[in-house]
């Protein structure tokens, strides 16, 4: 059997290589190439392939001067990886994608690169450098192509659904790997009492004490059983939107976390929301996001797209490697 190479670079990133894999299991043999150290990700992952450790150089908050020596130990650390062993390798996104896909090029290794799902107008710096030495381009949205001329549309990539949409009466608030510590503290002032809330990386033992009465946790790689219970999801500029909405078909309140300054743009985000059907807003607000929970069936209208994650496995299954 084939054997494929998946580079999950964390949060999002594993999020869409997850899903692609969902599609490709049992045709082509997988496996990842992770961050190190990142315990979300091998966990979301562990069972699936064989996980190749390589260092993520740059985090959100790690200033560019000083991620030069980490991208240094991942081409060190990216020729461990038996690629002579791979037909291709795909990459998602994330500076951790770099060092581990320009490897694999050098050594023949055919190569594609997915733009984020997150991006509209504005391109992952990532996806726009190794687009460069890519054989497949693939895009999740028509405007994409503006950036992209070379690339194949797609569309969105979002999980198979594995469970059936329920509502179960509770909101899911999802803070992704790093957290958001003002959309929690603005969701517990609210004083709702059916809040399920994923911290991240912020410790949710803090929360805890506030509200003992909820659920609060930091990660579960079974996130989609979250999702496909809430009555409503409210997130960050991530995946778990477009899971939610495309996936589950749930109601999507997507909050703007300024945090992330190397991620999308404010553009991006607020036409991704306007794609999904979800709301969008710059900052918490207790009152509004009140009145949008009060008012969910007024404004929730289900979208649907091709999934892209589909066509890939596709595309993937039928190259002559």
């Amino acid at each position: 059997m084939r054997r494929v190479l998946l580079i999950a670079s964390g949060g999002g990133h594993t999020g869409h290589a997850y899903t692609v894999y969902q599609f490709i299991a049992g045709r082509i043999k997988t496996d990842f190439i992770v961050p190190e150290n990142d315990f979300f990700t091998v966990k979301k992952l562990k069972g699936l392939g064989i996980l190749y450790p390589v260092l993520k150089p740059l985090e959100p908050k790690t200033p560019l001067p000083r991620s030069i020596p980490g991208f240094i130990k991942a081409f060190i650390e990216s020729r461990r990886v038996p690629f002579h062993e791979y037909s291709a390798v795909v990459c998602f996104g994330s500076n951790h994608c770099i060092a581990p896909f320009i490897t694999a090029r050098l050594h023949g290794v055919l190569g594609a690169v997915v733009e984020d799902v997150m991006r509209i107008v504005t391109p992952s710096r990532a996806v726009k450098l190794l687009s460069k030495i890519s054989n497949y381009i693939f895009l999740s949205w028509p405007e994409q192509k503006k950036i992209y001329p070379k690339g194949i549309y797609v569309g969105p990539l979002y999980e198979n659904r594995v469970y059936e949409p329920k509502n179960k009466g509770y909101i899911l608030v999802v803070t992704g790997t790093y957290g958001y510590p003002e959309l929690v503290d603005t969701m517990l002032n609210t004083g709702l009492d059916n809040l399920v809330i994923q911290t991240g990386r912020d410790d949710p033992e803090k929360y805890r004490t506030k509200r003992p009465d909820l659920t609060i946790f930091d990660f579960d790689p079974d996130i989609a059983r979250w999702i496909a219970g809430a009555d409503l999801v409210i997130c960050h500029q991530g995946r778990t939107a477009v899971d939610a909405a495309l996936t589950y078909r749930k109601p999507v309140i997507i909050v703007n976390n300024p945090r992330w300054i190397r991620a999308q743009t404010v553009l991006d985000t607020y036409l991704l929301a306007e794609k999904i059907g979800a709301r969008f807003y710059l900052w918490p607000d207790k009152e509004k996001l009140l009145r949008d929970i009060r008012s969910v069936e007024q404004w929730f209208k289900p979208r649907d797209y091709p999934n892209g994650a589909k066509y890939i496995a596709e595309i993937l299954s039928s190259i002559s490697f």
